[in-house]
């Protein structure tokens, strides 16, 4: 769709998905740093999805090198953006080389080191993974994530926060949006990568921010 969206000044950049269908779409990537179905680098951008639906589609990192990153939609994203409803189906995320350093599916990276982190409000009732496929790797470090596989560059700063330090954000709400407890409310359970007994240490989820932030 939209391979790069510079990085400006301001967050004015718009991005809207809408009731959009993307059927037996084919993307293929030669770059260390791989971009996906919706497109490489999406600095500064406020994003909202609302309906989009991924059916018999496939990304291929044909790079032969070792060390490659790689994502599903974005590679890497910064600003803000709200997914109210994604759906993606009988989808490959394929690589040629197996030694790849780690995947993202919906971004790999979600800040942008020192400078930018992305604030995704994920509506976990409005996202479906049915029959995806997700590359494993004979890297002995790898990891994988059914959202963002990195949300700072070094794990302190996952936990620390500051500037360059991204927020995934889930509704848990099945119904109301207006429960704030995690108790109630519950917390993501993987989808694809449910044999992972292990947490990605890279990227760290919090839950209902837009339900507290929206009765303060």
């Amino acid at each position: 769709m939209i391979g790069y969206v510079r990085k400006n000044a301001t967050n004015e950049r718009v991005i809207t998905i809408k009731n959009v269908t993307m059927n037996e779409a084919t993307v293929e990537q030669m770059s260390q740093y791989s971009g996906g179905l919706l497109g490489a680098f999406w600095d500064r951008t406020q994003v909202t999805i609302n309906r989009l639906t991924i059916t018999d589609s496939k990304v291929e990192n044909k790079r032969t090198s070792d060390g490659n990153y790689l994502s599903g939609l974005v590679y890497r994203a910064t600003g803000k953006w709200d997914i109210n409803e994604l759906n993606i189906s009988n989808t490959d995320f394929t690589a040629t080389n197996n030694a790849h350093i780690n995947f993202g599916l919906i971004v790999n990276e979600a800040y942008n080191k020192d400078t930018d982190g992305l604030y995704l409000n994920l509506k976990n009732s409005g996202y479906s993974l049915i029959k995806i496929s997700i590359p494993d790797s004979t890297n002995a470090s790898y990891y994988a994530d059914e959202i963002a596989a990195k949300t700072a560059d070094s794990e302190a700063k996952v936990v620390s926060g500051g500037n360059g330090v991204g927020i995934i954000n889930i509704n848990m709400n099945e119904g109301s949006d207006t429960n704030t407890k995690i108790t109630d409310t519950g917390t993501y359970q993987n989808k694809v990568l449910t044999g992972k007994l292990i947490a990605n240490q890279n990227s760290r989820y919090y839950y209902n921010l837009d339900v507290i932030k929206a009765k303060e």
